[in-house]
């Protein structure tokens, strides 16, 4: 190990405290001497706009002296080196007349003398150690045992500290207990690759020791660090070890009683904590009391238990751990919420005691039934509308204003938005995906304290002359194309009650700010309650689950440290999903996640789960999470748990696939799995609508709605749910494929056209391929997925990435009135946004929003569509064997002079072949027209000697533009466009047309 006299001291000068300036030096200590790898990302109120860091932007030590300007406030801090981070977030108040901070690697805290920094610098902060099992270390690189020894060290009090060539252990010199190496992870079972692939694939060596369980146990509450010497005796390397793995190996838990549970007998509290020293529990019987009454816990092999003959339903509590903290280098003792709370106070201070078995139900909650619009067989009979609560309601003027935003506005059902969803689901909608409605931890639970657009102006400019005004009308004041809009946002962008809840906090209990009180249970109650109005709509329910990250780590951290997140091979968190990477490769929080799906869906009679990131969880986890809820039955729970459908993103990138690249959930591995799992289809997005992940190819013209055929074959393969008997193909199943163009993220279907197309295309044509895109995803086997709006050609004024873009470039409009077009550039703090921003500008300006008669005829197309593929059991096919019998491609298409036109792509859906589906029709032709002005061509034999109708849906549908032409066809409506003796059937412009053959 290096001296630390050799360490690299880097200067960073900062800022300007309060009035005047003053010149701050961070130095930053590493033991590799590498500090100019790495860089220092700031931000905080007394951050300049001008030096505030966006993640992942630092500042690099790689200069004497960088000044920034600091005012007043606070900040915060954090090192790390392209996403690998070295020291976590921290929080500085008030630096008083400190000149000087000094960083050390891994630690957690600042110190303001060298003196200090350099004792901190002899404590052992990182864990690139693993210990595997009771008697196994892993230690990335190779080393031998002939010219190295390995010594474990460990300590009650956590003081190890490595000095020169001593270690010393509470203050005395310790000689350690000696080990051996023993070669490596490379010719190890298949089944211990599993969980230790990168054991094998980074180059660990094995050490191992004489520890038995009992003396494991015992150590695992200890800090414990492995120290290398080579054969002169001087110390090479050393480094705490995580024990994720052995704590699985001792402590595993498989009851299903964690957290909080009233029974008969009174109440019962357990928290898995196996590294604990100790753990009581502080009872508080309101919220807002500090004075609290403590039960002391008793540890069962690492659960912590406590017992209470009283009923606490209702009570709030918190848990008081001790444990020895590594990124501090203390024993420490915290107060944290249970990661099992059910449900919470205001802005998630303290864990509520619920007893959901016999309170906060809603009357008729165990009797009521999903009403039967729709029979749902089969996945594939499923319809997904993907919804986010607050922008439900939120504008929505026929719901009590107290209920906006919240659970309790789906229990109105004369409002504008439940009448426009009962609609939907007559025509043939099954299910409501909503956005996350976990405990979330970015917006302010108490809405005394937000500032939303409702808000007076004056309370963001108060000097302004238009301060009585609201934030509301004062955006509406301003140009289409002005970037005032974006402006007045970012002001309150954090302080509004709009996120999409993607960072979750606490994953069993439902979100405050989506409460009409956000104290305590009516939360509970309030899901409950639009959960059966929905289903009593005819609508079931879908809820979207975050268990790849948390938002920071200060529950799961405070109650095992280090264990429920996933650190790469160096032993540094990964935040590949954007914060702290959970890992779901360790039992316990394996656990912790199927026990979470099992919970929402019986506590709240959830008809479907939907993984955010699916990718970042292992295969086991899916495993585990379908056997849990397949234990769920009508009789014993209320709920079938075999018929909950369950899908994810699948996208193939992020910490589990370099770590365990076989276990990772990506579309292929949620295939692999054969268990029926969806994920979203891709290659069906991108073969259809056109690229546009990235502000550069969203202005492309590629899409196959504006008439680029290029692709066509891979749009087959689409349309067959991409199949894995056909090139291309990914999935065993059609439904595995979620079948989707658009969804809450990236740009909207309406604005991804407008960036195409919107500079030259007549809104006439741009709704007309938004309405091709609505057929492709109706008719389409697999199982279609709708952004909520597509329907009405919802804008977000070109935002690609609304997650905080409040609820001015998020909004929902059910009298169809606006599709929020138009409504100011896009927010520039989204760098993809800002790049755009000159190709916007002139789309804003010059292109003007669709009318009322142009939202409502897309509505009716819409419909249509959900009643067409209702009609016949054909779109809806269950296997891959019905698929590849009836479904077919007919490439006989013919422009007006007689040649093969692309532009035509025609589906033929034969029910002769094979087992029937559809007792009415012997088959089906979907026909597509992409061209913008010519009527196009279809030829087949089996239309000269069949009965061939228009589906009955199209001929009676109240889409104008449909009822225009069949007025005008000079036939009857259901035999319109089609010349029985030549065999053909013409298809109008920019059309989609459905026959059946009788």
């Amino acid at each position: 190990m290096k001296n630390f006299k050799m360490l690299t001291f880097l200067l960073i000068s900062l800022f300007t405290l309060s009035s005047f300036s003053k010149e701050i030096q961070i130095h930053y200590m590493r033991k590799d001497g590498k500090a100019s790898d790495f860089g220092v990302h700031v931000w905080g109120d007394a951050i300049s706009e001008k030096d505030r860091t966006v993640w992942p932007e630092t500042i690099g030590f790689k200069s004497e002296k960088v000044t920034l300007d600091l005012g007043d406030g606070e900040f915060y801090l954090m090192v790390h080196n392209n996403g690998q981070i070295d020291i976590n977030p921290i929080h500085i108040k008030d630096l008083g007349d400190t000149k000087d901070i000094y960083l050390v690697q891994g630690a957690s805290e600042y110190f303001d003398s060298y003196d200090k920094a350099l004792m901190a610098s002899q404590k052992i902060y990182d864990v690139q150690f693993r210990w595997i099992d009771h008697k196994t270390f892993g230690v990335l690189g190779h080393y031998d045992n002939q010219d190295y020894k390995a010594y474990l060290y460990h300590s009650e009090t956590g003081d190890i500290r490595v000095s020169d060539k001593d270690v010393i252990v509470d203050g005395q010199v310790d000689h350690g207990f000696e080990m051996s190496f023993s070669g490596d992870f490379r010719s190890e079972s298949e089944d211990f690759y599993k969980r230790f692939d990168y054991l094998r694939s980074h180059g660990f060596s094995k050490i191992t020791g004489d520890i038995n369980q009992e003396s494991a146990r015992n150590l695992s509450k200890d800090h414990i660090a492995i120290v290398i010497r080579n054969s002169q005796g001087e110390i090479v390397k050393s480094s705490g070890v995580h024990k994720a793995s052995v704590l699985d190996e001792l402590f595993y838990y498989n009851g299903d009683d964690l957290g909080s549970v009233v029974t008969k007998e009174g109440t019962q509290f357990k928290l898995w904590a196996p590294t604990a020293k100790n753990v009581s529990v502080r009872l508080y019987h309101e919220d807002g009391q500090e004075s609290f009454e403590t039960l002391i816990m008793n540890e069962e092999n690492g659960v912590y238990v406590a017992k209470s003959d009283q009923d606490l339903n209702g009570k709030f509590y918190l848990y008081e751990i001790t444990q020895f903290n590594r990124e501090s280098g203390k024993i420490e003792t915290h107060l944290v919420t249970d990661p099992y709370s059910l449900s919470l106070s205001t802005n998630s201070k303290k864990s509520q005691i619920v007893d959901l078995e016999n309170s906060y139900r809603p009357q008729g909650w165990d009797t009521h039934t999903v009403r039967e619009h729709h029979t749902l067989v089969h996945p594939t009979d499923m319809t997904i509308y993907e919804l986010h609560t607050r922008d439900f309601s939120i504008f929505d003027e026929t719901v009590p204003e107290k209920m906006r935003g919240t659970f309790a506005a789906f229990g109105q059902k004369s409002s504008n938005g439940m009448k426009h969803l009962s609609e939907l689901a007559k025509s043939g909608l099954t299910h409501i995906h909503l956005l996350p409605i976990n405990d979330m931890a970015s917006v302010n639970e108490n809405k005394d304290e937000r500032i939303d657009i409702f808000n007076k102006y004056g309370d963001i400019e108060p000097d302004s002359p238009d301060a009585e005004k609201t934030i509301l009308e004062v955006l509406e004041s301003l140009p289409k194309d002005s970037d005032k809009q974006q402006a007045i946002i970012a002001k309150i962008k954090d302080r509004d009650g709009f996120n999409w809840g993607y960072d979750p906090h606490h994953y069993m209990a439902p979100e405050g700010a989506y409460a009409t009180d956000s104290m305590g249970a009516a939360r509970v109650l309030e899901l409950r309650q639009a959960v059966q109005s929905l289903h009593e709509s005819g609508l079931r329910v879908i809820a979207d689950v975050v268990y790849n990250h948390t938002f920071d780590n200060t529950v799961l951290n405070r109650v095992v440290p280090d264990y429920f997140y996933r650190l790469d091979h160096f032993g540094n968190p990964t935040k590949d999903s954007c914060c702290v990477d959970t890992a779901s490769e360790n039992k316990m929080v394996e656990k912790l996640i199927s026990d979470s799906t099992y919970k929402w869906v019986k506590n709240y009679k959830l008809d479907g789960i939907r993984f955010d990131l699916m990718n970042f969880l292992t295969k086991d986890t899916m495993r585990e999470v379908r056997r849990k809820l397949d234990t769920l039955t009508l009789a014993k729970d209320g709920v079938d748990g075999k018929k909950i459908y369950l899908y994810g993103e699948g996208w193939d990138f992020g910490s589990l696939r370099w770590l365990l690249p076989s276990e990772t959930v990506h579309q292929w591995g949620a295939a692999s799995l054969k268990m029926g799992l969806g994920s979203f289809n891709s290659t069906f997005r991108d073969a259809i609508k056109g690229k546009g992940q990235n502000e550069r190819e969203l202005f492309i013209d590629d899409s196959y709605l504006t008439d680029k055929t290029h692709n066509r074959e891979t749009v087959k393969n689409a349309l067959r749910a991409t199949l894995n008997d056909w090139n291309g193909g990914i999935y065993n199943e059609p439904a595995e494929s979620i079948n989707y163009l658009t969804a809450h993220d990236k740009a909207t279907m309406f604005d991804h056209l407008m960036a195409k197309v919107g500079m030259w295309a007549p809104m006439e044509k741009v709704v007309q391929m938004q309405q091709m895109g609505i057929g492709f995803i109706s008719l389409a086997q697999g199982i279609p997925f709708f952004h909520a709006g597509v329907e009405i050609l919802r804008s977000k004024s070109g935002d690609e990435n609304s997650y905080n873009s409040g609820d001015w470039f998020n909004r929902l409009d059910f009298t169809y009135t606006t599709n929020n077009w138009a409504k100011g550039l896009p927010p520039a703090w989204q760098e993809e946004n800002l790049h755009a921003w000159p190709n916007w500008k002139e789309r804003l300006t010059r292109i003007p929003a669709p009318s009322k008669e142009q939202i409502m005829g897309n509505l009716e197309w819409f419909k249509t569509m959900l009643q067409t593929r209702k009609e016949s059991g054909l779109f809806r096919m269950q296997t891959k064997e019905q698929i590849a019998q009836k479904l077919s491609f007919n490439d006989n298409v013919r422009n007006q002079v007689g040649d093969f036109d692309p532009r035509l792509l025609v589906m033929k859906l034969d029910d002769r072949v094979g087992q029937r589906i559809d007792p009415d029709n012997k088959g089906a032709y979907i026909l597509f027209n992409t061209s913008w002005h010519d009527w196009l061509d279809f030829y087949d034999e089996d239309i000269k000697h069949n009965d061939i109708k228009l589906a009955n849906s199209l001929t009676q549908s109240q889409e104008p533009r449909l009822k225009r032409l069949l007025d005008q066809s000079g036939a009857k409506r259901d035999e319109a466009f089609v010349d029985k003796r030549a065999g053909k059937i013409s298809v109008p412009c920019m059309s989609l047309m459905v026959y059946f053959m009788k």
